[in-house]
């Protein structure tokens, strides 16, 4: 894990598990005391990040995600990465009131049903664990959003078609 604190107009801290502050490369920046360019130290793991925005403006498809929400991105895609896909894994720890038979009481309604999100490109295009698996009820496959399915993929758990017409499956898992 490396913690980098960098000085541009003021400090900003950035961490990484994947890349660090080597190599330093300079930069010009204004200062407004001096009121002239500066030559600044600039990380590598800050370069990673400025070229991951300019990309996204380049795209003008949306506007670029902050940088909170590009760390939590980076951390879910990498905890999914490792997980591996075992349905009857017991939970761990201490077990919770719901579990107990004795805390049974009047169960509120359930909640009403919501929509499963996509998962992000990173974990849907890694080609890891993704396998079709029978779902419980029938809807619209994700993809195509002409036919009902019944198969659904096990890890990002969007419901997709799998037929000998047509494979949404495999066209969901390979391409943007």
């Amino acid at each position: 894990m490396s913690i980098v604190k960098w000085y541009d107009n003021k400090a900003v801290l950035l961490a990484s598990s994947f890349i660090g502050p080597e190599p330093v490369e300079r930069c010009r920046r204004w200062s407004k005391e001096k009121k002239e360019y500066v030559e600044v130290d600039r990380p590598h793991i800050v370069n990673g990040w400025l070229l991951y925005r300019r990309h996204l403006t380049q795209k003008q498809e949306k506007k670029y995600m902050p940088l909170l929400d590009f760390r939590v991105q980076v951390a879910d895609a990498l905890i999914k990465v490792g997980k591996q896909a075992d349905l009857n894994s017991r939970k761990r720890g201490r077990p919770s009131l719901e579990d107990d038979p004795t805390s049974h009481q009047a169960a509120p309604p359930p909640p009403p049903l919501q929509r499963i999100s996509a998962p992000s490109v990173d974990v849907r295009l890694d080609r890891c664990d993704h396998f079709p698996i029978h779902a419980e009820k029938r809807g619209r496959c994700r993809l195509c959003k002409n036919g009902y399915t019944q198969m659904a993929c096990l890890k990002c758990k969007v419901l997709l078609c799998f037929t000998k017409d047509k494979n949404c499956f495999l066209e969901y898992h390979m391409t943007k």
